[in-house]
């Protein structure tokens, strides 16, 4: 039972998220940044991911307009072998 312990801990998780929107008369857009960062229960686990979007479109006239979108992601994580879980117990 003491190796539980020593193996599994509390494992908080923090979210934010960050974005702006607006237009003009020929653009609009959209920018967005987000972050996710979970600690892990198991020990030396863990994960994090970033993402950036961003989305604009220029209207040129009303048969033409002009979309881009871009989207970013990263991420990084440590899982656990099974193995450890079962001889933890």
């Amino acid at each position: 039972m003491t190796g539980q312990k020593n193996l599994f801990k509390a494992a908080p998780v923090n979210a934010f998220y960050l974005s702006a929107s607006g237009s003009t008369e020929k653009n609009n857009y959209y920018v967005g940044a987000s972050y996710y960062n979970e600690k892990g229960t198991f020990l030396n686990t863990g994960f994090q991911r970033i993402n950036v979007r961003a989305n604009s479109t220029y209207t040129f006239s009303k048969k033409l307009s002009v979309t881009n979108n871009i989207n970013l992601s990263a991420s990084i994580g440590k899982s656990y072998d099974y193995n450890d879980v079962y001889y933890s117990f």
